[in-house]
């Protein structure tokens, strides 16, 4: 496929942008992640070779994933474990395929004791499955055994989804059918556990920024696959603490929210604005709205006055929709940023002023 290097100003088609004809779907299940069809597409027309991609919100790694297939070296942050455990099979790709398929082999003969007629595995239960599992995992000497041993843990939902043979070859057959069709790449692919306020790369190292950053009040990330990565010995409330547009750190007053959303939006943009070259192209896809106890925020909006308030102008937008799984119909902006201010703003309180103002151009709607 070739790279169109595209100017900001033109959009991609509305068919595109709408995936009128979906051919394929996520390698991973996760709530609210992109679809790798437009993923695909957006790096096709917006990135240019030698390109660095950055996702700051990568859940369960699409970005990663495109952007392997397309030869870019591509970097992620994620907070959240299990979407991290996840997103890390796609480093997969950078390693030799012998040595990937090696423990992929090892690890089919240690899941066929669980789910074997045989009888010298009958003392071997499903019950038994979770806690080998677990210790094996933690006892992981090499890289690629621990990416794949995560993931599995991870994909089999413990407690949420019942834990037996078919349980475990299906979760187990799909992730090793997606590993054993990953291409081999020389490109740098990377997850970052870690927080899209502070990434872990130098200054102005990223080209082309894609992202879907979270809403305001939708999900909270940390209750997904929770069981299975607090058996890893995770502590997942500790980290729901730093999740953006969760409403759990304030219960007590859901409005909180939208004004807390604001000011780490801006940090993450400041952030942006730090591993960004001047030239940078950023495409961020954001649902159109949220509700807190049934009142409408507008999500672009907070989004667009917090870019510009950190140095980034909004240069297009679309709208695109989608009927979700329960047959609404959802709609998202894709909206395009430029950086035109190397400096920008750094005073919190301004984007605390923007969450207040939100709240207040809310009310008039009530």
């Amino acid at each position: 496929m070739r790279l169109l290097d595209k100017s900001l100003l033109e959009s991609l088609p509305s068919s595109v942008v709408n995936i009128e004809e979906k051919t394929r779907g996520n390698l991973f299940s996760w709530r609210g992640q992109f679809s790798p069809q437009l993923i695909e597409k957006i790096i096709e027309a917006y990135g240019h070779e030698g390109a660095v991609l950055l996702d700051p919100f990568v859940g369960s790694g699409t970005v990663l994933y495109e952007s392997a297939c397309f030869g870019l070296d591509a970097y992620g942050c994620e907070i959240n474990p299990a979407a991290v455990s996840f997103s890390r099979v796609y480093e997969l790709v950078t390693k030799p395929k012998e040595d990937v398929l090696a423990s992929v082999i090892d690890i089919d003969i240690f899941v066929s004791h669980f789910v074997s007629d045989l009888p010298l595995f009958s003392s071997l239960s499903t019950e038994d499955f979770k806690e080998a599992l677990v210790a094996r995992c933690k006892s992981a000497k090499y890289d690629i055994e621990l990416i794949i041993l995560r993931a599995l843990v991870a994909g089999m939902d413990f407690e949420a989804k019942k834990t037996d043979v078919k349980r475990i070859n299906n979760v187990w057959a799909a992730l090793r059918s997606t590993i054993e069709l990953l291409p081999y790449s020389s490109v740098k692919i990377k997850c970052f556990n870690s927080d899209a306020r502070a990434i872990p790369l130098p200054d102005e190292s990223v080209d082309l920024v894609i992202s879907s950053p979270p809403y305001i009040n939708v999900f909270n990330y940390h209750q997904n696959f929770r069981k299975s990565i607090e058996a890893l010995g995770v502590d997942v409330l500790s980290v729901a603490k730093s999740e953006i547009g969760a409403n759990r750190k304030y219960r007590q007053n859901r409005f909180m929210t939208v004004v807390q959303y604001a000011m780490d939006m801006y940090q993450v943009f400041l952030e942006l604005r730090r591993v960004c070259t001047k030239d940078v192209k950023m495409l961020l896809v954001v649902g159109v709205e949220s509700n807190v106890r049934k009142t409408s925020f507008k999500n672009s909006s907070i989004i667009k006055s917090v870019a510009a308030l950190s140095g980034f102008d909004i240069v297009g937008e679309q709208v695109r929709s989608f009927r979700n799984k329960f047959g609404e119909f959802i709609f998202e902006d894709v909206m395009r940023f430029r950086m035109v201010d190397l400096e920008g703003i750094t005073d919190v309180s301004l984007a605390r002023d923007i969450g207040v103002s939100a709240l207040e151009d809310a009310l008039l709607y009530c």
